[in-house]
C-alpha cells in the first residue's frame, strides 16, 4: 500500500482509498475506478483507442483525452453495480462491463 503525502512530504491524516478494477488491457474497456465523497461518486474509465463513446448507467461519460472518460454520479450507493458500455465511431456497441462501486473515501 502506498502512502499519500502532501507537497511538503507529510502523510495525510485521513486515509484515501481509490477502488479500481483492471478489467483486461486487451479489452475495449481496460480500466475502471471510482472515488466516492459524500453524495458524489466520480468514475473514470480507460479504453482502447477503438472506443469513441462510453456510457455509465445509460448516461454519456465526458471524454477527457488519452482514451479516458469521466462521469459523476449523484447518490450512487457504495456497493451498487453500474453498467459501463463502450461504442465505436459508428455508435456500435463494443462491450458491456458491470462495475461495483467502491466504498466512500471520506
Amino acid at each position: 500500500m502506498a502512502t499519500v503525502t502532501s507537497n511538503d512530504g507529510k502523510a495525510l491524516k485521513t486515509p484515501v482509498e481509490v477502488p479500481f478494477q483492471v478489467v483486461n488491457l486487451t479489452d475495449d474497456i481496460q480500466l475502471v475506478y471510482s472515488l466516492s465523497s459524500g453524495i458524489f461518486t466520480n468514475i473514470t474509465v480507460t479504453t482502447s483507442p477503438d472506443v469513441h463513446r462510453v456510457t455509465v448507467g445509460g448516461e454519456d461519460m465526458d471524454y477527457k483525452g488519452n482514451n479516458r472518460f469521466k462521469a459523476s454520479l449523484i447518490d450512487a450507493k457504495p456497493g451498487s453495480t453500474v453498467s459501463i458500455v463502450s461504442y465505436d465511431g459508428d455508435n456500435k456497441r463494443l462491450e458491456t462491463k458491470k462495475y461495483k462501486l467502491g466504498v466512500p473515501s471520506f
